[in-house]
This record gives structure tokens, C-alpha cells and sequence, in this order.
């Protein structure tokens, strides 16, 4: 949705209020509590794999949690959760209807980023604080337009610095990109990437770009992209699903790329495997297993670091189970990631800001001054643990490096990228597993270069024989010339 369909959605809401004011919500004249009126929306297809069966359940277990904990505010949520896709969703018209047909004092949501920038801009032009564990895009980041927009999910910006910090660490500036353009997300990825690469000053970087689509798998020429990739960067980084991933790793085995020479790295910053895939080398009935295993020794995972606490097993339960009771849902196990724990901790933490403004004083309607104190700050007791939200508003999420046991023929930890600090940290007692039996990274340029042709590889060519016979006859007549005309004196 553009500015001028946001526009439009505006103003048709804005002559229904006028003449449908009467249904705002309605709340009871002998509460004297704060009325605080939550609209959450979201709309399927999103990037993130949000599934409105749980959000729901989530945020109705943050709802209660937060009407306990401050007796002198009423919390109140109503949900709108769209049957349209993210890129043409109707978002922006849910907004405008909640703000002028009924109340509206914070948004929830949407996940999608598409469907997040209209409802952001009208939420800033309104001054209402909207939060999401969402919107992981760096077009939403703009706070000098979306100045009442927290984010408190992961951001693929950091998932991009976390992959700079990697490469600074081994001391790689050569670094070649290849790209599924079929999912939004990676395409998204692909763009954090390329942004971070294009304005770091103190670090050179050198990066190619390969790009495929999934809609050509079968057609793909794998073989043409990594051989073209290798011409400029021994460092990969596969943004694609798993099992393009795999098949790019036994392409790269027939082109010798698993001796040691080579490191790749992708990302799976959620684990959701309806959606994502598996992180695997196996395939039940795949004579390749053996060669995928190898190559997989060569890969790195970047991914999102996910809390392992009691309280994150018990909220996980409860919302399976509210979602299953309530709604007569099949979710499981898949649907509970990180994300929903992030979008239960947007009514948190909205819950706690709007008390501590009450209880100052503040005027709690107004939205860029709730933002601003939130901003820059710390909350504590969030599901995933304390949350570091920036001065621009957004959360500093952490990250994990995973490397291939060898022995186990498992991905297990070797690093972490902590948010708040933005550095690699190694994780003590591991380390990462190097392929082809080396003890070290391998060098951000090959001895002989990428493509082989460095002077110091290439052959030193012995002179010809009849040259060195043409040399030394035609010194023998200058020399008895010389000789011949000194006597002649």
C-alpha cells in the first residue's frame, strides 16, 4: 500500500467517524482506571513465519498478565487479523478504522513489512506508539518517519553485522553473495547485506552478487554460479532455503570446493521447518549423504539465539495449549519461535511504559514521549530475557554461530554476536571444526590467487636454445672485433 492509497484509506475512515462516532468503545463511567485500548493486526504471507492461531493466544496471556500487575489501568485488546496477503494487504484501512470508529492508545503488529509501513506512518501522524516483533526490513528504520515505531525482534541488520564481525574476525575482505530471489525474506537479507557492505568505512570489503530463482530450480546452473563466485571470494554466503542449500553444497563437492579452500555461510535465523526446511546434510535415501556431510563440515550457521529458560518452556505450553482449547487449533511445537515470545513482550513493555508515564504524570496519549522513554534503555523480565532496546528503538538481539561437529554430525555453537556489545565472542570450550583438516580459516585470498594466474604460481618459461646460440656467437664477433681493432693499433 502507498502513501496516496493511505491517504485515501484516511480520509474515507475519517468521514465514516463523523458520521459513525457513536461506536467508540465503550467503557464503564464508574471505572476510573486508565482505559488503555490495544488494536493488534497482522495479515498472513508474512516474511516471518507467524501464524495468527498462536499470535492470538499470546498476546491475550500478556493482556492478563499486564491487568494484574497495574491495578490502575484497564487493558483492553482487539484483534484484526487480515485474510490478505503481505504485499497487498489491507492493513492500513484496520488502522484507520479502529483510530476513528472506535479507540485506539498503542498497535500490535503487523509482522509483515509491507503491511507495517502504512499502519507506522499513520501511527506516527496520529502519535499512538505502535510495537512489533516485526517489520525486520531496514526500510522501517527510519525513525525520523516512524517516530513512534518500536521493534523488538530480531533485525536482519544485525544478522548482517553479526556476518561483518565474522569476517573481520578471520580477516576476510573478498566475499561472494548468492541469492534465492523467490522468498521476500532472503531477498530482505540480501539487501541488509549489501547495505552494511556499502557503507562500512573502516573495514575494505569486496563482494559479487549471484542471483537465481527458486522457480528455475530444476533449470538452475549451479555449477556456472559457484565457478563464477569463485573468481572473486573464497567466503560464500547461500541466503537461500535448505534445500537449495544442500544442492549447492554437492555442486560445489564435484568442483572440489570441500578441500579445505572454501567456507560457506548461511542463515537460519528462525527455526520453523514447514517452513524453513531442516538444518541437514541427511536425506533419507540419498546416495550423497557421505558427500553432503562433507561439505556441510564447511558450513556455518548464523542464528537467531533462542532463550532456553523455564519461564520460555512454560509460556511455550500454555499458548499451544490456549490456542488449541480456544480456537480448536492444530498448532504444535513448529509454530512457537522467538517471534511470538518478542510480540507477548511488546504488551509487556508497552504495559510497563504507560504505568511509569502515569505514575510521573505524563500525558499517556502521547506516543513519541512514551517512544522516547522507552528508547535507549533496558527492560527487564522480558520472555527472552532482558531486552536492550537502542536509541533508535529497536532491539539489540543476539545471535549464534553454528559450526558441524565432525563427530556427532550435528550443528553445535562456536560464537556469539551479543547485540548490545556488536562483537564476535567466542564460546569457551569449543571451536570451529576447519574443513579439510586445517588448523586455521583459510586465507581471504588463495597463494595463487582466485582464478590461479598469480605471477609467483605461473611457470617460469626456459629461454630457447637457438636464442642463447644467436647470443653467444654474436658476443664471440664483438669481442674479436674489438679485440682484432686493438691489435691493428
Amino acid at each position: 500500500m502507498n502513501i496516496i492509497t493511505c491517504i485515501a484509506v484516511v480520509f474515507f475512515s475519517h468521514i465514516l467517524w463523523h458520521g459513525n462516532c457513536q461506536n467508540s468503545t465503550d467503557h464503564s463511567i464508574s471505572d476510573k482506571r486508565f482505559q488503555a485500548d490495544i488494536v493488534s493486526i497482522f495479515v498472513i504471507n508474512s516474511e516471518l513465519p507467524v501464524s495468527l492461531e498462536i499470535i492470538r493466544p499470546a498476546l491475550e496471556l500478556a493482556t492478563t498478565q499486564i491487568n494484574e500487575k497495574y491495578s490502575n489501568i484497564k487493558f483492553n485488546i482487539v484483534f484484526r487479523d487480515g485474510a490478505s496477503s503481505c504485499k497487498a494487504n489491507v492493513a492500513g484501512a484496520y488502522a484507520a478504522e479502529e483510530y476513528f470508529l472506535r479507540r485506539v492508545t498503542a498497535f500490535v503488529g503487523p509482522a509483515c513489512t509491507l503491511a507495517l509501513d502504512p499502519v507506522g506512518r499513520m501511527a506516527s501522524y496520529w502519535n499512538i506508539p505502535i510495537y512489533t516483533a516485526g517489520g525486520i526490513d531496514t526500510t522501517v528504520s527510519d525513525k525520523s518517519i516512524f517516530t513512534t515505531l518500536t521493534r523488538l525482534s530480531f533485525s536482519l541488520e544485525g544478522a548482517a553485522n553479526f556476518i561483518l564481525e565474522i569476517l573481520k574476525e578471520f580477516n576476510w575482505h573478498h566475499i561472494a553473495i548468492i541469492v534465492d530471489e523467490t522468498n521476500l525474506q532472503k531477498i530482505l537479507m540480501k539487501r541488509s547485506l549489501v547495505d552494511i557492505f556499502k557503507d562500512i568505512n573502516d573495514y575494505e570489503i569486496f563482494y559479487s552478487l549471484k542471483e537465481f530463482s527458486q522457480k528455475s530450480f530444476i533449470d538452475a546452473n549451479f555449477t556456472k554460479l559457484l565457478t563464477e563466485a569463485s573468481k572473486e571470494a573464497r567466503v560464500f554466503v547461500f541466503v537461500a532455503g535448505w534445500e537449495i542449500i544442500r544442492s549447492l553444497l554437492l555442486e560445489a563437492y564435484n568442483l572440489g570446493m570441500g578441500d579445505g579452500e572454501y567456507t560457506f555461510f548461511t542463515f537460519q535465523l528462525i527455526e520453523n521447518k514447514e517452513k524453513y526446511g531442516e538444518i541437514s546434510w541427511y536425506k533419507p535415501g540419498d546416495y550423497r549423504n557421505k558427500n553432503a556431510r562433507k561439505m556441510y563440515e564447511a558450513l556455518m550457521v548464523v542464528t537467531l539465539r533462542v532463550p532456553a529458560t523455564l519461564q520460555y518452556k512454560q509460556f511455550s505450553a500454555k499458548v499451544l495449549e490456549n490456542s488449541r482449547l480456544k480456537y480448536n487449533s492444530n498448532a504444535d511445537e513448529t509454530m512457537v519461535d522467538p517471534i511470538l515470545g518478542a510480540f507477548y513482550d511488546c504488551v509487556l513493555i508497552y504495559g510497563h511504559i504507560l504505568n511509569k508515564t502515569l505514575v510521573e504524570g505524563g500525558d499517556p496519549l502521547d506516543g513519541r514521549t512514551l517512544a522516547k522513554k522507552l528508547w535507549n534503555s533496558t527492560f527487564y523480565g522480558g520472555m527472552a530475557g532482558d531486552i536492550f532496546i537502542n536509541a533508535n528503538g529497536d532491539r539489540e538481539a543476539d545471535y549464534t554461530l553454528s559450526d558441524l561437529d565432525p563427530e556427532t554430525g550435528i550443528m553445535r555453537p562456536v560464537a556469539t554476536y551479543y547485540g548490545i556489545r556488536r562483537r564476535y565472542e567466542k564460546i569457551p570450550g569449543t571451536y570451529i571444526h576447519w574443513p579439510g583438516g586445517l588448523d586455521g580459516p583459510p586465507p581471504d585470498i588463495p597463494y595463487c590467487g582466485f582464478t590461479g594466474d598469480a605471477l609467483h604460481c605461473l611457470p617460469q618459461k626456459s629461454f630457447p636454445v637457438l636464442g642463447s646460440v644467436g647470443i653467444t656467437v654474436f658476443g664471440l664477433c664483438v669481442f674479436g672485433s674489438i679485440a682484432g681493432a686493438l691489435l691493428y693499433k
